[in-house]
This record gives structure tokens, C-alpha cells and sequence, in this order.
């Protein structure tokens, strides 16, 4: 049974029966006012239009333009031309094709051999700051929420086969322009994947932390190399629920609480998850002073056949609700395998937004 409503906009679906099971997506499925987004593009007036969460984005005068209440957004494509028609939901033309996420636009951008991506977006909002790595760009609204983010996904070769770090490098004209490239390290034809979306607060927080890069926060990357790359290092996933979204299961009795995590590449067989003996900071947790984790408190898995990896999170779910916290107990997930990386989806994702299932009387 559906029941998303601006009640509950992350509710994806309520199963009913001797218990409630909810189904409850990582970022916001409809409005304030209960109009769901549209996650697809079509023609208004002649102009390909698409409806978000809390903002409009539409194809104008060769750009992709955002607007909200707050204010708007625009984006060019630098060194390739803007997809201009409409099919099946998407804008494609050109060297790329554009689809609409929950709040925003993913964009999937065909280069040759040693060619990057090239954008610029500026916006009237009167943004504070700008944060950034070489994983994401966000325009700081307030000291830790954003009008506004740019994250690179990864890039992917032409065949499909061989998915690498897409990095991300950026000028700062002023906080309302930023020129940003995009590459990665592929030697052959490949596709940068990258999304930009207005701000929505999600119901996961989180971090990766890595070795190569031993300072660096990462709270607004939007997907996580778990385990070893070339670019990276060693790579850790931190995260935490955002309890504020899970409040309506005060005085209910909890049975279970699962986290599924989209796998974008790679397998999730040595993937493993352990419960944090305390809170970690999403803004400022990096490799130096990550927390350390205790080696027996492992969260269990099992792999979904919908391509996700599942971690059993409900003792720390179970301890948010008891001490009402506003988040809950952290969960690490690092990758056994001395080798190889998993590419997870973060919950700052929007094109491959996590899931939580929760049972509960």
C-alpha cells in the first residue's frame, strides 16, 4: 500500500499486517505540500520541465535551470553541447543525456580518451561559503546545510565493464559561481556521471574516510569506493540514521530496522558492517581521527537481489528511540578484501537513494 504524504515524505510504502513494515527512502520522494516529484522530464510550453521536492528544473537557453524559494541555480555545459530533446523522460542530444533525480539531475557525459568534463553553475542564493573536495562541491547556505550541491558519481568506460573514481576539481570565481572538470584516470572512452541537486536533508548521515587524502571530510560525496583505489587509498563508510525522520516510532514496539545500500559495482562479499561504540561527526570525522570500532560488534549482512548490500541496524535504530536522540548509533562498513573496492551509493545520493526497511507493532 502507498502512503507517501507530506506527512511522511520519505515514506516509500506501509505494508500492513500483524506488524507495520515501512519502506522509507534516503532523500525526500515528495513536497511540503504532498506533490510527489516527477523524476522525469516533459515538455511544458516548449520547455522540458521537470518537478522536484521543493524546487523546478527546466531547460532554458542552453542551460539546465534550478528553481526554488530560495532562489535558482543554473548550469552550463562547457566543452559539449546541452541535450535539448525530450525522450522518455530524459534530455538527451549531443555528447550527453540528463535525468531527472528526486530534486535535481544526473548527468551522464561521453568523453574520448583523455577528455574531461567541463561545467559551470552560478546562483543568486546568498550562500555563505563554499565547501568542497575533490568529490563534491556544495554552496553553504548555513554553516552545515547547503543550497545546493554538485557531487561526481564515477566514470564508467564506454563497455561498461570498468567503473573508476570521478574526480572533481573546482575554481571559485565568487560563492555564486563555481567552474568545475571532471575526469578520471580511464585510458579509453568512458562516460563521467555526476548529479546536482537543490538541498534536502536525508534520512542517513554520512562520511567516507581515506587514507590517501588523510585530512579530508567527505560529508557531501555521493558515492563511497569501499576498500582500495589507485586514487583513494583505503576507503571507510561511516553513517547514522537521522532520528528526526524516525520519531513517529516513539511508543512503538521495534522488531527490526535494515538499511539497504545500492552496490553500483563490485560485489558486497567481504563488505562488512560494525556497530560504533560512540557518535562520530559527519562534518568532521576524516583518516586521522576516525573512530575506531570494536572488531565483535558486527552488524549482520545479507545481499539483496536488488543489487544492495543489507545491514541489520536495528540496535542502533533501537538506541536513537530510547535515549531520543536526534541521531542514531554509527555503523562503519569497510571491505575485508586486501584487493579490490565496492562502489556504494551514499545516503547523499539522489540517483541511487538508499532504503530503509522498518517493522515495528
Amino acid at each position: 500500500m502507498k502512503e507517501t504524504s507530506k506527512e511522511n515524505r520519505y515514506l516509500l510504502e506501509r505494508q500492513r499486517g500483524s506488524a507495520f513494515c515501512d519502506t522509507l527512502c534516503g532523500v525526500p520522494l515528495c513536497g511540503k505540500n504532498g506533490d510527489a516529484a516527477t523524476r522525469r522530464f516533459s515538455v511544458d510550453c516548449n520547455t522540458p520541465t521537470a518537478l522536484g521536492t521543493n524546487c523546478r528544473i527546466s531547460l532554458l537557453n542552453n542551460k539546465l535551470v534550478f528553481e526554488g524559494k530560495q532562489g535558482a541555480a543554473s548550469v552550463n555545459l562547457g566543452n559539449t553541447e546541452m541535450p535539448h530533446r525530450c525522450i522518455d523522460g530524459m534530455l538527451c542530444g549531443g555528447k550527453a543525456y540528463i535525468q531527472a533525480t528526486p530534486n535535481g539531475a544526473v548527468f551522464f557525459c561521453r568523453c574520448a580518451q583523455g577528455e574531461k568534463t567541463e561545467i559551470t553553475v552560478t546562483t543568486d542564493i546568498a550562500n555563505e561559503a563554499i565547501r568542497k573536495n575533490n568529490k563534491y562541491v556544495a554552496f553553504m547556505q548555513k554553516p552545515f546545510r547547503p543550497s545546493l550541491t554538485v557531487a561526481a558519481l564515477y566514470s564508467i568506460s564506454a563497455d561498461g565493464m570498468h567503473y573508476r573514481p570521478l574526480i572533481l576539481e573546482s575554481a571559485s570565481p565568487s560563492i555564486y559561481k563555481q567552474d568545475i572538470c571532471l575526469y578520471s584516470s580511464l585510458s579509453v572512452e568512458h562516460i563521467n556521471v555526476f548529479e546536482i541537486n537543490m538541498y534536502e536533508p536525508k534520512l542517513m548521515q554520512d562520511t567516507t574516510v581515506e587514507s590517501a587524502t588523510a585530512t579530508q571530510n567527505n560529508a557531501y560525496g555521493a558515492t563511497a569506493f569501499v576498500g582500495r583505489t589507485d586514487e583513494y587509498g583505503e576507503q571507510w563508510l561511516y553513517l547514522k540514521a537521522n532520528m528526526r525522520f524516525l520519531k513517529y516510532l516513539n511508543g512503538k514496539e521495534l522488531l527490526s530496522a535494515k538499511l539497504h545500500i545500492p552496490i553500483l559495482s563490485g560485489s558486497g562479499e567481504h563488505l562488512e558492517a560494525f556497530m560504533l561504540p560512540s557518535r562520530f561527526c559527519s562534518f568532521g570525522s576524516n583518516w586521522n581521527n576516525k573512530l575506531a570500532y570494536v572488531p565483535d560488534a558486527i552488524a549482520k549482512k545479507s545481499t539483496s537481489k536488488a543489487n544492495c548490500v543489507t545491514f541489520d541496524i536495528t540496535g542502533a535504530i533501537a538506541e536513537g528511540l530510547k535515549n531520543k536522540s536526534k541521531e542514531s548509533a554509527g555503523i562503519l562498513v569497510l571491505n575485508r578484501s586486501k584487493t579490490d573496492c565496492v562502489l556504494l551509493a551514499t545516503g547523499d545520493c539522489y540517483t541511487f537513494p538508499q532504503m530503509m526497511e522498518i517493522e515495528y507493532k
